[in-house]
């Protein structure tokens, strides 16, 4: 079959294309995002919300598999919020409905990341509210107590809910309001001379052993509810000494994965104790809730660097299929995007090159870059899902024809 410049595997790879530079990138995480929430809102457009959610799943798993879970909040929110805009947009909805309810989504996600960083990183809602009080006491210009600390977060989160809302609304608009109805000519994004073995380096060096994927997931996330259970210093202690034994062992030294663990872990550790810097909370429990977050990302960051990038994928598609999500986990079976990420950056960077870097022209250019590098993927030949589910057709016409 011709492939289809709206296909959903050739959109789903897009956004894993998207979502992997918005993570590696150690800024504009929400622009360079943008294109795969484009992409996901097409999906959600042509294919339906279901459909539409299910290549985002399959997105962000693929990034996952690739890099280790460091940063996806990058990219998440799009991921979340990108499906039901572009349904919601194909259905005709209003500007102010569609904006409304990217809105919502994108604060549910926020509620639930500041909750997670004040009750983890913080310690809590009393320790939160003292590093505010510090810092206003600091600044002489903000109000103190728990009011304010409240309100003033909620504001703050409100208004860059709005701003990314508003603008995410308005990309993914003036994409879908103009996608062509001819897939545009794209670059040529099959691998060139050694692009391959560039992006192996960068993601999974050849020859690397990996342990059985099924176990080492097991045992992180045990590790991990331990670790969420208790900052007791043995605790703390014997993960260390167990991690650094595993890391050993099992020569998990895949410096890309680990660079950005490493990365993320420093940013958390030093969020948990600056309270204790500026003398809001007690030096010895904000060093526990410190070690706690690095071995919290670094036991997850082995555990992808053990098992491997096939393994993640494996684990990962058998377990949305035991949730009786095939079509994503039909679509994790399609993304065998690891030698085409470079191509697909150079094609868009050879595409924002030729336009003016004024906003319209710029949201042009990556819709284009979104339909052409969607429209020039071929999907590989999929294992069937048997027994394919009579309720999900969209994963049976994948397991059939992946175009």
């Amino acid at each position: 079959m011709t492939q289809r410049h709206d296909a959903l595997p050739g959109l789903a790879h897009v956004a894993t294309c998207s979502f992997l530079a918005s993570r590696i990138s150690p800024s504009l995480q929400f622009w360079l995002a943008l294109g795969g929430g484009v992409a996901l809102a097409r999906a959600g457009e042509r294919h339906g919300v279901k459909a539409g959610y299910s290549a985002s799943l399959a997105a962000v798993t693929q990034t996952v598999a690739m890099i280790g879970p460091a940063r996806v909040n990058g990219p998440l929110t799009q991921a979340l919020n990108a499906p039901v805009v572009g349904s919601m947009l194909g259905r005709g909805r209003s500007f102010t409905a569609t904006t409304l309810a990217c809105l919502a989504i994108r604060l549910v996600h926020y509620v639930i990341l500041n909750v997670v960083f004040v009750l983890i990183v913080v310690g809590g809602l009393d320790e939160f509210v003292a590093t505010y009080d510090k810092v206003a006491g600091f600044l002489r210009i903000l109000p103190k107590g728990q009011t304010a600390a409240l309100v003033l977060t909620i504001i703050f989160n409100i208004g860059w809910a709005i701003f990314y809302s508003v603008v995410q609304v308005l990309a993914y608009r003036r994409a879908l309001s103009r996608w062509p109805v001819e897939a545009p000519a794209a670059p040529a994004t099959l691998p060139a001379e050694g692009d391959a073995d560039d992006v192996a380096e960068i993601l999974e060096p050849a020859a690397r052993r990996h342990l059985p994927a099924g176990p080492v997931v097991t045992v992180a996330a045990a590790v991990c509810v331990l670790l969420l259970a208790s900052t007791a210093w043995p605790v703390l202690g014997g993960v260390a000494a167990g991690l650094a034994l595993a890391v050993v062992v099992a020569r998990t030294f895949e410096a890309s994965v680990w660079r950005l663990g490493f990365a993320l872990a420093a940013l958390l550790a030093f969020s948990a104790m600056f309270p204790a810097i500026i003398g809001a909370v007690d030096l010895d429990d904000a060093t526990q809730r410190a070690i706690r977050i690095v071995l919290l990302v670094l036991v997850a960051t082995w555990a992808r660097a053990a098992a491997g990038t096939t393994g993640v994928r494996r684990i990962a598609r058998k377990t949305l299929a035991a949730f009786r999500l095939r079509t994503a986990a039909a679509l994790t079976d399609a993304l065998d995007s690891d030698d085409r990420l470079l191509p697909a950056g150079r094609a868009l960077v050879k595409e924002l090159e030729q336009v003016e870097t004024k906003p319209v022209p710029m949201a042009d250019a990556l819709t284009r870059w979104v339909a052409g590098e969607s429209s020039a993927y071929a999907a590989p030949p999929l294992e069937p899902l048997e027994p394919v589910d009579p309720i999900d057709p969209i994963a049976g016409d994948l397991a059939r024809d992946p175009a």
